[in-house]
């Protein structure tokens, strides 16, 4: 729950921003993709901090892929008005 705790919070703090880009022409699968390497790329970096095992890499994509599919169906009127 803390790596999908991280994710969805860091994703949360971005909804103006996501709101935006939705309003601006950005698709889902280009948000999915932003939130995900965003979230990857914090993660990994982690994990290579602290040298752990490549299982984790699993665990990294698993944690992000729920916060990055639920910014990529974000109604942009209801982000912008947050």
């Amino acid at each position: 729950m803390g790596l999908y705790g991280m994710i969805s919070y860091m994703a949360s703090k971005r909804t103006r921003e996501l709101g935006l880009r939705i309003a601006l022409g950005a698709t889902p699968s280009r948000l999915l993709l932003f939130v995900m390497s965003s979230g990857v790329r914090l993660t990994l970096m982690g994990i290579a901090d602290q040298q752990r095992r490549r299982g984790d890499r699993r665990r990294v994509v698993i944690a992000c892929l729920l916060p990055a599919w639920l910014a990529s169906r974000l109604d942009p009127v209801r982000a912008l008005r947050v």
